[in-house]
């Protein structure tokens, strides 16, 4: 075979072989390639949905914990500062104390003043209108007469400052109940309570 017509053959062969990969290109990779793209938006799809879900439930669950959060501070100030006058509670709560501090109760009386508003002027200085701030409140006076060692009362009076509900002692008079070689002493307390009134 002459030189001219074997490099001819192999021109041929070499045509025929590229053609060939184009062939098998364009029929079967590149159909393998678009599926696989596809796969692949397909799949970064589901990771960006997945991750949007997460996020979402994340910040769920960090809603949910501070909506209980709250719910515990309401329980706390509605514990500490009542919707209403209270009256049993706050009486079973000092009872509770002075058998506690294992004083005598020798007298007890209530005085309660009426809820009332704080109020500030409106925008005109001359204006008699009134704008409310806070809901009303009102007070509770609670007097006693207790009997006990001077250790005992110190004990009730830090117990009543530190009570889940708002206690203020407004006066405490301390005497020595017996002899002055014995550790008997008679207290005067007052103290008082606040409660939430209506905006009505």
């Amino acid at each position: 075979m002459k030189q001219s017509l074997k490099r001819l053959v192999s021109m041929v062969l070499v045509l025929f072989l590229v053609v060939a990969a184009f062939i098998v290109f364009f029929q079967f990779t590149q159909p393998e390639y678009e599926d696989i793209q596809v796969v692949r938006g397909e799949e970064f799809a589901r990771r960006d949905f997945v991750e949007k879900q997460q996020s979402a439930i994340t910040q769920v669950k960090k809603l949910i914990a501070e909506y209980e959060d709250s719910l515990d501070f309401q329980t706390l100030v509605s514990a500490s500062f009542p919707g209403d006058q209270d009256i049993y509670s706050a009486v079973a709560q000092i009872g509770g104390l002075v058998s506690l501090d294992s004083l005598t109760l020798q007298s007890f009386s209530v005085t309660e003043t009426k809820a009332q508003e704080l109020q500030i002027s409106g925008g005109d200085p001359n204006s008699s209108k009134r704008t409310s701030l806070i809901r009303p409140y009102g007070t509770i006076t609670f007097r006693l007469q207790l009997i006990g060692t001077y250790e005992d009362i110190k004990s009730f009076l830090g117990h009543i400052e530190t009570n889940i509900r708002l206690f203020d002692i407004s006066s405490a008079d301390i005497r020595p109940a017996a002899k002055s070689n014995v550790n008997v002493f008679s207290a005067s307390v007052e103290v008082t309570t606040y409660y939430q009134g209506s905006n009505k």
